[in-house]
């Protein structure tokens, strides 16, 4: 095997270290923790900008802007109508030709929209509408009621999902249904179910397998009866399906984060061990022994920053103890002088009344 080179040796120790430093939020928010997020913010935006210049920037306007052929200038140029946007982006950062960006804002802003909502729209909408509602007669011959080896998939399943996104789309219609309208409710669903069970059962392409034409001829006439009874008295109860699905599917989406959350953690341990890598090439890293470096010099760290914030917090509390028996000591000598000072006016105010009627007397 060939040696490993001291790079990637030094690349290997500084992301264990790292690593542990995340890790050391754990016992509080400390410089540490604040050291490698300064990085991986920096490391980020460097990467991003370096990215944003030689992939978008540079091929896509400086390449096709400045051109040179023969001494002479074969840049196409439209593109200085791209780099004055540009540079008017830059004004942004200026109090008083703020204003000139917002031009440049406008059109990126109504560009991508009008570029984005047919795309989103055909990508996205038109696809989840489409797979909304299945086609069961492929779905029967497929996979029949419930298949296990395919996780369920089935007329089952599909016939679930679609009254499931009704019931889910009638939880958030907030109007009130007159009570006049709501008696139309079950009649009308029962009228559109047996309509629909006629249609699908005599027209279905599974004419060679009765109990597969009943199936999906029932699936679909339940369907087609579920809109009827959002304006029925079972509307309440669907709602309230519609939050079980909800609350099912929003627990399923957070254990599914949960576990990547958690195999993430568990690649992360394998490469502290050095479980990830082959034992010759974890004899040169010696990634066990970089851990416990790190955790020596991360646990040595904080006992001296936690020793310095304490020391820190007592200085501030004996200074603020200082403070608050100085301000009580010049308020009390205040008040002590004030108080002095009123009652010699008092009295003297009260002796030279006293003359004062005396010598009148006389």
């Amino acid at each position: 095997m060939d040696p490993v080179s001291i790079y990637e040796i030094i690349g290997v120790w500084v992301s264990i270290f790292l690593t542990l430093t995340v890790f050391s939020f754990l016992y509080d928010d400390n410089p540490i923790y604040k050291l490698s997020e300064h990085i991986f913010m920096g490391v980020t935006i460097g990467y991003g900008i370096s990215e944003s210049y030689w992939g978008v920037f540079k091929p896509n306007l400086l390449d096709k802007l400045f051109v040179w052929e023969d001494g002479q200038f074969a840049g196409e140029s439209i593109y200085f109508l791209a780099l004055l946007l540009c540079v008017l982006l830059l004004f942004k950062a200026t109090s008083k030709w703020s204003w000139l960006a917002r031009i440049p804002i406008a059109i990126l802003v109504s560009a991508y929209a009008a570029l984005k909502i047919t795309g989103e729209t055909t990508a996205k909408l038109m696809l989840q509408l489409q797979d909304s509602m299945p086609d069961l007669h492929t779905s029967w011959n497929r996979h029949g009621i419930w298949d296990w080896s395919n996780d369920g998939a089935g007329v089952f399943s599909d016939t679930f999902l679609v009254i499931s996104l009704m019931a889910i789309l009638l939880h958030f219609y907030f109007s009130k249904i007159p009570s006049k309208t709501e008696k139309w409710g079950y009649p009308l669903a029962g009228i559109f179910f047996l309509l629909c069970f006629i249609a699908c059962f005599f027209l279905s392409p599974l004419q060679d397998s009765l109990i597969g034409s009943l199936i999906v001829s029932l699936s679909l006439a339940s369907c087609a009866a579920m809109p009827f009874l959002a304006i029925s008295p079972a509307r309440k109860s669907l709602s309230r399906f519609g939050v079980w699905v909800l609350m099912l599917s929003f627990g399923a989406s957070f254990g599914f984060t949960v576990m990547g959350r958690v195999s993430l953690a568990i690649g992360r341990a394998q490469e502290l061990l050095g479980h990830n890598m082959s034992t010759e090439r974890a004899e040169q890293v010696m990634p066990q022994t970089a851990s416990f470096v790190s955790l020596l010099v991360i646990a040595i760290s904080l006992f001296w920053w936690s020793r310095r914030k304490k020391d820190t917090e007592i200085a501030c509390r004996l200074s603020l103890q200082q403070w608050a028996f100085s301000s009580f000591r010049f308020l009390f000598g205040f008040g002590c002088k004030a108080s002095m000072n009123l009652c010699w006016d008092f009295g003297l105010c009260r002796w030279e009344s006293r003359n004062f009627g005396s010598l009148r007397s006389i």
